[in-house]
């Protein structure tokens, strides 16, 4: 059996259909060799029309139609099924606004088969924009960020593995050194307990269900991550984050508070521990140290940060229009130990070019 049919990548729509031709178009020009599962939420009926248009193509998928995504309930019921409908033995959620490197992915499946004690498996993401319009799915240019490391570059920290032998140690350190493992490769079993847990605790906050996934995954064992870009993320294109209020101001909500405890009381007795204040307060104070190390000293700092970045960007995005062709080859050059340069190649092409009819 090889490494590509041992991996389902699960798509999760809801609308942005012009996002969902660009990836369909983007597999079908490499031709993607792991399974696609589409569970599809929209609200409407066009995600529905292009993945039917693809009925010759390149690659293996699977694509279910789902109640409309209304609420978190909807959605998390919705990722439930989709879990169980799952036959590989690991499984790779993915926004259709990105794009996968499968050689990264294949080694996150080849790492897992051989350390059996490691549940999940990552890399880093790779930022980029479009211009003239970084929320859209095509333009004329786009532009990678630098820093592969992500992670490193925004926490400051070398310590990314979660392999410690001590679930609670786990949970604890991944607050400590929080990067989301949301988008790793999982093994298929974990997966679903994971989207089982997360169906009945019902979260109605986008962000504690970022940071439960994490937790239950922590809970089954150890994770580890790749020195390899796994996807480009697109910036300025996230359906969630716009909708969400800022994290300082939910932290102070008393729901948020208990979503906490819910989620570690939780994690304690699916391992049959012991509750106690001693295990939650070491916890409590993990996720304090995280939000006082970052969102709090450093907002400033990182308010001033973004800004800088923006005026860069725009004065780069200036300088794309009107010499892209450099610009292309400044992208193969300082990027070719991290990427293959056929990928940026499709990567450019899908992007640049008119959309498939």
């Amino acid at each position: 059996m090889s490494l590509e049919s041992k991996l389902t990548l699960l798509v999760y729509l809801k609308d942005r259909a012009s996002f969902t031709k660009r990836l369909c178009d983007y597999f079908h020009l490499i031709k993607y060799p792991c399974h696609v599962f589409f569970a599809d939420g929209s609200l409407e009926d066009e995600n529905e029309k292009i993945i039917a248009s693809f009925k010759d193509a390149n690659f293996s998928y699977t694509y279910h139609r789902y109640p409309k995504d209304l609420t978190f309930t909807d959605f998390y019921a919705k990722v439930a099924d989709a879990a169980s409908k799952i036959t590989t033995p690991y499984a790779m959620t993915f926004d259709n606004d990105n794009f996968p490197i499968v050689n990264s992915q294949l080694k996150a499946v080849e790492f897992l088969e051989t350390h059996g004690d490691y549940v999940a498996c990552n890399g880093y993401f790779l930022p980029f924009h479009i211009s003239p319009d970084s929320s859209k799915p095509y333009g004329k240019n786009f532009f990678i960020e630098k820093n592969h490391r992500y992670f490193l570059y925004h926490f400051n920290t070398p310590k990314l593995q979660r392999n410690e032998d001590d679930f609670i140690d786990r949970m604890i350190n991944s607050f400590l050194y929080y990067y989301p493992l949301y988008y790793s490769v999982f093994r298929t079993d974990v997966f679903k307990n994971n989207a089982m847990y997360t169906r009945e605790m019902n979260y109605q906050d986008i962000f504690v269900h970022e940071f439960a996934q994490n937790c239950f995954t922590l809970i089954q064992g150890k994770i580890h991550q790749l020195d390899d870009i796994f996807f480009l993320q697109q910036q300025g294109s996230s359906q969630c984050c716009a909708h969400q209020p800022p994290f300082l101001k939910r932290l102070f909500h008393q729901d948020t508070v208990q979503n906490f405890r819910r989620m570690f009381v939780k994690c304690l007795e699916l391992q049959n521990h012991p509750v106690n204040d001693d295990i939650l307060n070491r916890l409590y104070d993990a996720v304090i140290v995280m939000i006082e190390g970052h969102w709090l000293p450093s907002r400033m700092r990182y308010q001033l940060i973004f800004i800088c970045k923006s005026f860069i960007y725009l004065v780069q995005k200036k300088f794309m229009e009107s010499t892209s062709f450099f610009w292309d080859h400044i992208n193969m050059i300082r990027l070719k130990k991290h990427l293959s340069p056929h990928f940026i190649k499709d990567v450019k092409k899908i992007i640049t070019s008119p959309p498939r009819q």
